[in-house]
């Protein structure tokens, strides 16, 4: 229920920083904060209603202690974008989502706009300062893409993507590419590219397979993110995507939880709103 002037923003908040893997008891729901839906005069700010949030693996590395998972250099580096940075105890969960923007003072968004970048894991987020970290979204045939594909084939698990198989796994005609798994008995004569994600055992299996001149992009290691030592063009026609969907943000937790055991099957998702 909405006060005199404010708006209901349930929210997920970081209880304590995660030593291994994460479980709920890391995580709370803040059922009862509130917002107020304006923005103060004289600002590039905007305010964002939130409809799909990103479960993203990489976001494992930001609930730890900084001190304990940054070096020195990089806890002082320039260069650390918003998106890599610690979240704090206490403080709500963060990272890429989809939201449609609720009010705005600054010129490069309108109220209504569709856009994809970092917010937060909340009904509502005001970004106080010039949203550099947002991208306005040219709506389409929703039958066809739909907005929360910019939580992953089309935001930046989709970037990572294009950027990596075309500009440095380059692969050539006939080659024999692995992207996530693969077992001898699929590549007999060997992997000429490998496109890793993963890590871990799985990399050393597909090690032993590697063909002389071959390639490994690697893009992400989610079996090392909670131990304590770590060992695009688009045909719309013919798009094969799956998502895992979870609905609520009081379900958030649970949904980063599962794709560390492999309960997702699928971009993981969480709908905040439908728009």
């Amino acid at each position: 229920m909405e006060g005199k002037g404010t708006l209901r923003n349930k929210q997920v908040v970081l209880k304590q920083y995660v030593k291994e893997f994460p479980t709920e008891a890391d995580f709370y729901v803040n059922p009862n904060s509130r917002i107020i839906p304006s923005i103060p005069d004289g600002t590039k700010a905007v305010l964002l209603k939130n409809l799909y949030l990103a479960v993203d693996a990489d976001l494992r590395r930001r609930l730890s202690n900084s001190e304990d998972y940054y070096s020195e250099e990089d806890q002082h580096a320039d260069n650390i974008q918003l998106q890599l940075h610690p979240i704090k105890r206490g403080s709500v969960i963060s990272g890429y989502g989809v939201a449609k923007v609720f009010k705005s003072t600054n010129p490069n968004f309108r109220e209504g706009d569709y856009v994809w970048g970092v917010t937060g894991w909340e009904e509502y987020t005001l970004i106080k300062d010039d949203p550099q970290f947002l991208r306005k979204i040219n709506r389409f045939d929703d039958t066809v893409l739909k907005l929360s594909y910019y939580t992953g084939l089309l935001g930046i698990g989709g970037y990572e993507a294009y950027l990596g198989i075309s500009y440095v796994a380059e692969p050539k005609q006939r080659a024999v590419c692995v992207y996530l798994s693969c077992s001898r008995r699929h590549c007999p004569n060997g992997i000429d590219l490998y496109f890793d994600n993963v890590g871990g055992p799985l990399l050393d299996e597909v090690l032993l397979h590697m063909n002389a001149n071959s390639k490994i992009v690697v893009c992400g290691m989610i079996s090392q993110y909670s131990l304590e030592k770590p060992d695009a063009m688009l045909d719309r026609e013919n798009i094969n995507y799956k998502e895992d969907q979870t609905d609520g943000l009081e379900n958030a937790a649970a949904a980063l939880i599962g794709i560390f055991h492999g309960e997702n099957v699928g971009k993981g998702v969480i709908v905040v709103a439908e728009d």
